[in-house]
């Protein structure tokens, strides 16, 4: 898997990575759904450390349960002056027991793809 440092991606780019990645994440801000995603330029929401955890949880909600798709967070630091846009321990914590009163499942970005593109690796050079 390769994060794009600062949210910088161009197609050029992602043709690129097919032949050296299973999948890329980039920013954008939005969630993935089914058909409206390539696995070459998945996004990724920013959590700002002005963002409560209500906000966060409004997101996942819309993204995840509303709109059955799959939501990528992006957290820089979570705690004091940890890190670019650090998130408080306290939200985390809060949006932690959403996640798991709702039964909505944590995973890693490779899992993540796993389910949503429903195969075990990505086709080397796939167009």
């Amino acid at each position: 898997t390769y994060i794009t440092p600062h949210n910088y991606w161009t197609t050029r780019m992602r043709d690129m990575s097919r032949a050296l990645y299973d999948q890329v994440v980039t920013g954008g801000d939005d969630g993935n759904f089914v058909d409206r995603t390539d696995r070459w330029w998945i996004k990724r929401h920013v959590v700002h450390t002005a963002d409560p955890a209500q906000a966060i949880i409004d997101l996942t909600k819309k993204v995840v349960i509303d709109q059955d798709g799959w939501l990528v967070l992006c957290l820089h630091g979570v705690g004091d002056d940890v890190g670019w846009e650090p998130w408080s321990a306290e939200n985390l914590e809060a949006f932690a027991v959403w996640l798991k009163k709702n039964g909505v499942e944590v995973v890693t970005i490779s899992e993540g793809v796993r389910r949503f593109f429903g195969d075990k690796a990505a086709p080397r050079g796939a167009g």
